[in-house]
């Protein structure tokens, strides 16, 4: 609904599979649309739905990713999430079990904590100064897997809408990036690129 407007559930009264399909064609990829019954729509028409996925996955930034690894993995793997929001913690809290934790991450406060694997999925968009971040983050983790929306896109200029100012006040993005400048941002605060 972000890059389709007109499609969204409020603008359109198509149901969900119709409205992936829709925005699939007109984007010319593979589009996830995700939810409690998530949506694969590809641009030739064919579409599946997953519709047996726990409903807290459809929920952003509450720890979701941690809880379905620890379920799937079991209580024997030490899992620890971090979040810049404080809203984002209270939520994540109600999912902590054995091995399963959840705090603010303070990037300046000192630890000594080192993890093998750091997950940043949906982060450093939402930071100030994002190269501090990334370089103190550096030191947390042996490895690392970051998700960063690639919210400057074609459609994003071509379309000279106000998208940009909307992703900054509805989701707090305070960068955009290309796959180009993620990368090279990644490269530049000293993370080696691997895939």
């Amino acid at each position: 609904s972000r890059i389709f407007p007109d499609l969204s559930e409020r603008a359109c009264s198509s149901d969900k599979l119709s409205r992936a399909r829709v925005a699939a064609k007109r984007a010319g990829a593979v589009l996830i649309l995700k939810g409690a019954d998530t949506v694969i729509a590809s641009p030739d028409g064919r579409a599946a739905i997953n519709d047996n996925a726990p409903p807290w996955l459809a929920t952003a930034g509450s720890g979701d990713v941690l809880a379905l690894l620890h379920e799937r993995m079991g209580t024997g793997v030490r899992f620890k999430g971090f979040d810049i929001s404080p809203q984002a913690i209270t939520l994540a809290r109600a999912k902590r079990a054995p091995n399963l934790e959840f705090e603010a991450f303070e990037p300046s406060r000192p630890s000594s904590e080192v993890f093998d694997l750091v997950l940043s999925l949906d982060v450093f968009e939402h930071v100030p100064d994002y190269l501090s971040f990334l370089d103190q983050l550096r030191a947390r983790g042996r490895h690392f897997i970051f998700h960063v929306p690639l919210d400057l896109h074609a459609l994003s200029v071509l379309r000279k809408s106000d998208y940009i100012m909307a992703m900054r006040k509805e989701y707090g993005h305070l960068h955009y990036f290309t796959l180009e400048t993620a990368l090279a941002t990644l490269v530049d605060t000293g993370y080696t690129v691997l895939d």
